[in-house]
């Protein structure tokens, strides 16, 4: 594949989720509004995330929903990688 293969590919891409970039963008209100505020956009310095994402804050009512996607990807990642079985084998040499 070439490099305007690759572009072709990663714009197609980003047309298929597009629909569903503003449901991302809510659900992020009111769980991680600073995360949310970077879906669908390149590049955001620092500063201008913070700025925009003081509004957002208003819409967190209790942290709920926040304790709710940390208890979601906690279980998600516990049930994909297990304790109690060898699940990665890294050697360095």
């Amino acid at each position: 594949m070439t490099g305007a293969d690759h572009i072709r590919r990663l714009d197609a891409l980003k047309a298929l989720r597009a629909p569903l970039e503003s449901f991302w963008r809510e659900a992020y209100q009111y769980t991680f509004p600073l995360r949310g505020e970077k879906i669908g956009s390149e590049a955001l310095p620092a500063d201008a995330v913070r700025a925009a994402s003081s509004a957002s804050q208003a819409r967190i009512y209790d942290s709920t929903c926040r304790d709710s996607a940390k208890l979601l990807a906690a279980n998600l990642m516990s049930g994909m990688t297990p304790a109690h079985v060898k699940w990665l084998g890294l050697e360095i040499n």
